[in-house]
């Protein structure tokens, strides 16, 4: 049943920038709060694949690559549990894709673990 109260809430988009990327401000009013979000979307240019891994491109982080084939590049999986986690990786961890597909790096996919720990779930599966 649909309550009669709920309302839905309102998107507004504020601004589109299009250069060689895609950025985009959305303001959403809900229960009159406003809430700002900005998007920025990669294009395809700046996604590259090693050995079923994506990496993008992402030059200013610390993490990225430095040789120069790969300089500014950072693979997608770990730039993802990074940003979930809200820290870098530390040294004994890596991160596990669930389905085992590299490329599906939605963070509902992707789980942290100690080196030791990823290396028994390797050995058992």
């Amino acid at each position: 049943m649909i309550d009669p109260t709920y309302h839905a809430p309102v998107a507004q988009l504020v601004r589109v920038t299009d250069s060689s990327e895609l950025d985009l401000e959305v303001q959403i009013v809900y229960d009159k709060t406003v809430y700002n979000l900005y998007v920025k979307y990669m294009t395809k240019s700046e996604v590259r694949m090693l050995n079923g891994y994506r990496l993008i491109y992402r030059p200013d982080y610390p993490g990225a690559m430095i040789n120069s084939n790969w300089q500014g590049y950072v693979y997608e999986h770990i730039y993802v549990a990074e940003g979930f986690l809200g820290r870098p990786l530390r040294e004994n961890e890596v991160v596990h894709h669930l389905d085992l597909d590299r490329s599906n790096n939605r963070s509902e996919n992707l789980l942290v673990l100690e080196k030791p720990q990823h290396g028994k779930l390797h050995a058992f599966g």
